[in-house]
């Protein structure tokens, strides 16, 4: 009982403040500011590395991260898809406060093309204007028209990305990316001077080559640098390098195989998908991980090599993860865990970070841009919607129970006017996570005792108290990022004596904020 009051009482202090919670932290003991590095892998699963428990894959170099750093076990992706994955990152806003749904779709008549609204509020032009010089190497996907140095507005000083695979003459569209993505790309330095070159280089080693060196050079100056690093693996089409290639022929046994509901898969794609080809879609996934680790490998070992590592800190992360048959589904923009949840694993120096350990509190990709800010020293400005978790870095506590929420929307089609979710997620402290859909219909998991998320507790009489508190957490929160409710058409159990100490306290916080009429 007393547990729970304590997740309420931290769920009604976080709709209160967020962004900066940490006015001491920045620029650590010493005074000194850190290098910030984020590595943002593409479509890479929570439970897709050593460490994270997968069956077979090594990966030597991120379970050295886990080891000497913190692990977060329950981070979430805030929407499941890379663009508005992505910007959630950079500015701390939800979907509904970037305007951004989707990869390149905004509300109906809004903006034109693939402009984005909102570069002004990416945090790395707070990080340029307090002496940080910044780098990007990999993808961006946050809008075309930063792909040439005089449109560039995403606060780079170094951008270094990709413009497509190469094409081979007599070759269809599908047929070169089948046979040259990730292997053979076209690159370009869009800043601090326009160059392109085509590469056989497999992608992973060039975009961690081209950072690393990036590394190397703003060693030599002694400024604060911010270096994001976005390979593009291991997105698909699964193409593992050369040298990796039937790494794992021999596995036979799908990794994901005690949550595999093959029945399921095949009734809901038609036939299109079966086990044999999602194993051997895995097995070259895990292979590509292999270039990955790698590349994470010499990152840190520059780091090192450049005497940086002590005053840097290094958070390793994805833009969301990538189901593979669980609950008959595959790929992303679902509500199911192997979707939503992602890795985040932060590793440096003892100021700002107190490694090895595991963090259970749940975080958010709108959390990078408050904790990045706390971590220069910087003041979060108010339109940040996440909260910082540079605290838990060091293991203080802040007295926060947090929670992690996660808006769906449709893939490529243009948002409806309304701008309506297709779904949500909330996940609590205690590990209790519902999913709403927008007809209405919801379901409920105890993540700590169903990871897999197969006992749905929503209709069980002995959880009606924490049917209530979700529902209202979700409410709460929705209501603070200005998306939509309407859809909340449900038909909720008349409360326990916990249930209405939490509608009490959450409706009592709500008038206070303005959040009710």
């Amino acid at each position: 009982m007393l547990m729970r009051q304590a997740c309420v009482a931290g769920l009604m202090g976080a709709a209160v403040g967020s962004g900066c919670l940490n006015a001491n932290i920045g620029s650590g003991e010493s005074g000194a500011k850190p290098n910030i590095v984020v590595i943002d892998i593409d479509d890479w699963r929570y439970d897709l590395f050593g460490a994270g428990g997968h069956p077979y894959l090594q990966t030597p170099n991120i379970d050295r991260m886990v080891n000497e750093g913190v692990m977060f076990d329950r981070s979430y992706c805030t929407t499941p898809l890379s663009t508005p994955a992505r910007t959630a990152l950079f500015t701390g806003m939800y979907a509904p406060s970037n305007d951004l749904f989707n990869h390149s779709h905004h509300p109906a008549n809004t903006y034109e093309g693939n402009d984005y609204a909102h570069y002004d509020k990416m945090y790395t032009h707070q990080l340029k204007a307090n002496g940080y010089d910044t780098g990007l190497f990999g993808k961006w996907h946050i809008g075309s028209d930063t792909m040439n140095e005089s449109k560039n507005k995403g606060g780079f000083d170094t951008m270094f990305t990709w413009f497509g695979y190469y094409k081979e003459e007599g070759l269809t569209n599908s047929q070169n990316k089948q046979k040259y993505y990730h292997k053979k790309m076209n690159y370009k330095y869009v800043k601090p001077a326009e160059s392109a070159y085509v590469s056989d280089e497999y992608m992973t080693e060039v975009v961690f080559g081209e950072a690393s060196k990036y590394v190397e050079e703003k060693a030599i100056g002694g400024e604060p640098f911010y270096l994001h690093v976005a390979p593009i693996s291991i997105h698909a089409p699964f193409n593992p390098a050369d040298k990796y290639d039937g790494t794992y022929e021999d596995e036979t046994t799908l990794f994901n195989v005690d949550r595999f509901d093959g029945d399921a898969l095949e009734a809901a794609y038609e036939g299109r998908y079966d086990e044999a080809g999602v194993l051997e879609d895995t097995v070259n996934q895990a292979e590509m991980m292999l270039s990955v680790d790698d590349g994470i490998g010499t990152l840190l070992d520059t780091l090192e090599a450049q005497g940086l590592a002590d005053n840097t800190v290094v958070m390793l992360t994805s833009d969301n993860g990538l189901m593979f048959g669980e609950h008959g589904m595959m790929w992303k923009q679902h509500a199911w865990e192997e979707s939503v949840r992602v890795p985040l694993i932060v590793w440096g120096g003892d100021e700002w970070v107190d490694g090895d350990r595991h963090v259970s509190s749940p975080v958010g990709r709108v959390d990078f841009m408050p904790t990045i800010m706390d971590l220069a020293g910087i003041d979060t400005p108010d339109y940040a919607e996440g909260n910082s978790f540079a605290n838990l870095l060091k293991g203080v506590d802040d007295n926060l129970d947090r929670y992690a929420l996660n808006l769906g929307y449709g893939g490529d089609e243009e948002v409806s006017g309304d701008e309506l979710p297709e779904w949500a997620t909330i996940t609590l402290e205690n590990d209790m996570k519902l999913i709403m859909m927008a007809d209405g219909s919801a379901m409920m998991f105890d993540l700590s005792a169903d990871p897999y998320e197969q006992n749905d507790l929503w209709d069980d009489a002995m959880y009606q108290d924490e049917r209530i508190e979700l529902v209202a957490a979700l409410t709460m929160k929705l209501d603070e990022i200005g998306a939509p409710t309407s859809w909340f058409a449900l038909s909720v159990p008349e409360p326990g004596v916990l249930g209405l100490m939490i509608l009490s306290g959450l409706g009592m916080l709500m008038r206070r904020g303005g959040m009710l009429a």
